[in-house]
């Protein structure tokens, strides 16, 4: 099998290979040999394409089941997709959702597990709470269905894959058959780092092997009726490195895809494929089952109406937790005396209990006290003490707060940026922008310096692509002055593909600069009316 680490605890935490512990096994897509798809076009009403418009939105029920000797995983969840432009021959598609993760471990005779394999991930069923959400996922494909660009795309195991885009396939005519091939690369990966270890800890990826392979997808339409065109798919991979005669990697299947033509989307989408890695000695095999639904209206708004309310709820929750909490008589002179006692738990304990409290002057003291934190071997310490800075912060912390603005651990780097929010310049705008999309606390503190970040920020808006600036007219939309508005107004005459969002962060600066100026008048006439 795969050489990975000595214990499944290293694999990476997004899957696992066929059986046991193993490296994670995903697709590099070449891009070589691609096929010619058929575009869709008024003067080509026989080919069947993607249709949709600006705003629209969707969903689908998806599961995965996966049956090893050992064991049987399953991914069950709802993906939903939004269209955020439309232009030429082009969609851009938003995507939201996860896909939940289950391991079943197959019994043996006398009801003992046959093995007892440790998950590669385990999902709590509880839901995750965070102020700040990271870039999600898009993709970008022709109206024929040729993916074009894709940003933040999650690869399933077993070559099964992007998750986002198992309900997108290339599409062809109405009455015929079609297929696409290309060279691409199977790649294993293995986790670095702790199984249980939180996201910024130990969450990087280690290629191990790469093997050239060619995928061979055919479809061919087998039924149509009056809504919907029943298509055949059948899948086959193979690498091109050989053991003993057979594939290292492959992997066949076939199903059926049902097309509607008139929503211009697939109503369902199932298939089965099987996946093999050959060895020396042995060969391993994985029954893969995939289907996906597509969620009538009246389903998709009943669960637009709970992901509402399970929204408002961990908003309300969050709120709760993050509250501060004021210090006790004496209590700041007690936790100042756990800071120096060298002790680790004890000043744990005493640096998150000051990043929960209300600030109180003088606030140099603490700080002082919170500063050796930084310099501790343990990562623990070093982040609650930079953590409970940021309320506890003193011009005396600035210098050592800049060393941890480049840290690689983007935890750290976030609360030294919010801490050092407090005292606001250009310069440390121009620091801390250009990572906005790496740390996701990066926007928040260029929000918290103002108007003294809009030059950084945009040029940052300058310097990414289209569909990349989400973080970039999100800071704008509450920093942005005139000078926003004059370039975003310029931006809008070259048709971009994220039109909506700048249009939408222009609105948000047009109205935050209007109720300023409703207050500065105000303001003035209550002074002339004073007596």
């Amino acid at each position: 099998m795969l050489s990975t680490h000595s214990s499944c605890g290293h694999q990476r935490v997004r899957s696992a290979g066929i059986s046991g512990c193993k490296s994670t096994l995903i697709l590099v897509w070449m891009g070589v040999g691609m096929l010619s798809l058929f575009a869709c076009s008024a003067g080509r009403a026989e080919s069947l394409c993607y249709r949709a418009r600006p705003g629209e939105t969707f969903a689908y029920r998806v599961q995965i089941t996966v049956e090893e000797r050992d064991r049987i995983r399953t991914w069950d969840g709802v993906l939903s997709y939004e269209i955020r432009s439309v232009a030429e021959d082009r969609l851009t598609i938003a995507c939201r959702g996860e896909l939940a993760e289950t391991v079943k471990v197959r019994r043996g005779p006398g009801g003992h597990p046959i093995v007892v394999p440790i998950p590669p991930r385990i999902r709590f069923p509880m839901p995750r709470i965070s102020a700040h959400q990271p870039e999600e996922p898009l993709i970008v494909i022709r109206t024929n269905g040729e993916i074009v660009e894709t940003r933040r795309l999650e690869n399933l195991p077993y070559l099964l894959g992007y998750r986002e885009a198992l309900v997108f396939e290339p599409l062809g005519e109405i009455d015929g058959q079609w297929s696409k091939e290309r060279q691409i690369d199977v790649v294993t990966v293995e986790r670095l780092g702790p199984i249980f270890a939180p996201g910024f800890i130990g969450s990087g990826e280690l290629e191990t092997s790469r093997f050239r392979a060619k995928e061979e997808v055919r479809y061919r339409v087998v039924e149509k009726t009056e809504g919907s065109i029943v298509i055949e798919r059948t899948y086959r991979l193979r690498t091109d490195q050989e053991v003993a005669g057979r594939a290292r990697f492959e992997a066949s299947g076939s199903g059926r895809l049902v097309f509607d033509p008139q929503l211009g989307r697939f109503r369902e989408l199932n298939w089965e494929q099987t996946v093999a890695e050959n060895e020396e000695l042995r060969m391993v095999q994985a029954q893969a089952k995939i289907s996906a639904r597509l969620l009538s209206e009246d389903e998709f708004q009943e669960l637009a109406k709970k992901e509402k309310a399970a929204a408002e709820e961990a908003k309300v929750r969050l709120a709760e937790l993050q509250k501060p909490k004021p210090l006790g008589p004496g209590e700041k002179e007690v936790l100042i005396e756990e800071l120096k006692s060298q002790e680790f738990f004890r000043q744990l304990r005493a640096a998150e209990r000051l990043a929960r409290a209300e600030r109180e002057e003088p606030a140099e003291p603490v700080c002082q006290a919170l500063l050796p934190l930084l310099e501790k071997r343990e990562l623990g310490l070093v982040i609650a003490g930079a953590r409970a800075l940021e309320i506890w912060t003193a011009p005396s912390a600035e210098a050592k707060l800049r060393q941890l603005l480049g840290s690689e651990n983007p935890l750290l780097a976030g609360h030294a940026m919010v801490a050092l929010s407090w005292f606001p310049s250009p310069e440390l705008a121009e620091s801390i922008a250009p990572r906005m999309r790496q740390v996701p606390r990066a926007k928040e503190a260029l929000k918290r310096l103002g108007p003294v970040a809009e030059e950084a920020v945009l040029r940052e808006f300058y310097r990414q692509e289209a569909g990349l600036r989400t973080a970039a007219l999100e800071v704008l939309a509450e920093v942005g002055g005139e000078k926003s508005l004059e370039v975003l107004r310029a931006t809008l005459g070259t048709q971009p593909r994220d039109k909506a969002e700048i249009e939408k962060t222009i609105r948000a600066i047009e109205a935050r600069l209007h109720q300023k100026v409703e207050s500065t008048e105000s303001g003035a006439s209550e002074g002339k009316n004073s007596p």
